[in-house]
């Protein structure tokens, strides 16, 4: 048996797609004695992104952007990437690891190319689990290695380096345990996942298939799931702007949001839930209660000064009659919703 940590970085994750730019693993044996250390840079083919609000940046990449962008794309990569994850005899290993399943899941997508199965295991849970410490109490990779007592000079954002620390944690682990890494993965339960056929399935998240009485029609749980990669995969579209919709109303209105979302894509413009990121805004139903502070935030943002685009503002209402609806066809529309879910699973994505 052998064990392989691996670690990705992105240049950017908008839309919910990441577009890898380093995937670095480390591959041992039962010993966590390292047969192989590897970081694979990546041309994402998409621009850097690692920046907040005030334009400052807050991830700084182990290498320069040149570097990645005189590199082979994920197509080239494809072949190897693949050939380390399904080697037979083989435990893999992350650190918050359904997030970068995710990304590969990305790439697949966006390159069309087939999706590469396999389970993984999440570190972070077990180090929790393992110290006592509540799951909503997750902490970073450097802090939980600061907290185990580990060495930790390694490369920030190198993947190779935090996959290497990722090994380094969970021989810890075994080490403060008394215990073999089996041993471990078979008294601890809820750490795993698979990335199968372009979903991910994590035991962790097994109850998010649950909705309650009342709640079908909201945006959490499976809806929530459902909802997210729906837009993922009409984020790889092209659009010439991009909308953003009151909070208020859309977590609401799960349903009726697929159909909007969907028929504003077909006009060319794309959603985003980001207001920094929009073009335009839309209101809640005028009848709808509460104070959207998503709109509070746009207002200031036309307000200042140095802003150098105005968001529009839009009513529900006119954005209802722009697509030609009215409250009544949006209802018989959003029973649908399932219908348009699948069309746009199934469609032919561009590269």
């Amino acid at each position: 048996m052998k064990y392989l940590f691996f670690d990705i970085e992105c240049a950017n994750c908008e839309g919910g797609n990441g577009k890898i730019c380093s995937f670095g693993y480390v591959k041992t044996d039962e010993k966590f004695r390292v047969l192989e250390n590897r970081d694979i840079i990546i041309n994402p083919r998409s621009e850097f992104r690692l920046q907040n609000f005030s334009s400052k940046k807050y991830i700084e990449l182990a290498y320069p952007e040149s570097e990645f962008l005189s590199a082979e794309d994920f197509r080239e990569h494809y072949p190897e990437i693949k050939d380390i994850l399904k080697e037979e005899e083989l435990l893999i290993f992350g650190y918050a690891v359904e997030n970068d399943a995710g990304f590969l899941r990305s790439e697949f997508e966006r390159y069309r190319l087939e999706c590469v199965n396999f389970r993984f295991y999440d570190v972070q849970r077990l180090y929790c689990k393992s110290v006592g410490k509540p799951l909503t109490q997750m902490c970073s990779l450097s802090d939980a290695c600061f907290e185990a007592g580990i060495e930790t000079s390694c490369v920030c954002h190198k993947s190779s380096d935090d996959a290497f620390l990722t090994m380094k944690l969970l021989e810890k682990i075994t080490e403060v345990k008394g215990k073999s890494v089996p041993e471990l993965l078979g008294e601890t339960d809820r750490i795993s996942g698979t990335l199968e056929n372009g979903e991910i399935y994590a035991e962790y998240f097994k109850n998010r298939n649950f909705i309650k009485p009342g709640e079908e029609n909201l945006i959490r749980g499976k809806n929530k799931d459902d909802y997210k990669n729906f837009l993922r995969r009409l984020a790889l579209r092209s659009y010439k702007q991009k909308a953003t919709f009151s909070g208020i109303y859309e977590h609401r209105h799960f349903k009726e949001m697929v159909v909007l979302v969907s028929m504003l894509a077909e006009r060319g413009i794309g959603y985003t839930d980001k207001a920094s990121d929009a073009d335009i805004y839309i209101r809640k139903p005028q009848n709808a209660p509460g104070i959207c502070s998503k709109e509070e935030y746009v207002k200031e943002l036309n307000l200042r000064k140095n802003a150098t685009r105005k968001i529009e503002i839009m009513w529900f209402g006119s954005m209802l009659r722009t697509l030609g609806l009215t409250p009544a066809l949006l209802k018989e529309k959003a029973e649908d919703y399932e219908r348009i879910l699948t069309e746009v699973k199934n469609e032919t994505l561009p590269v």
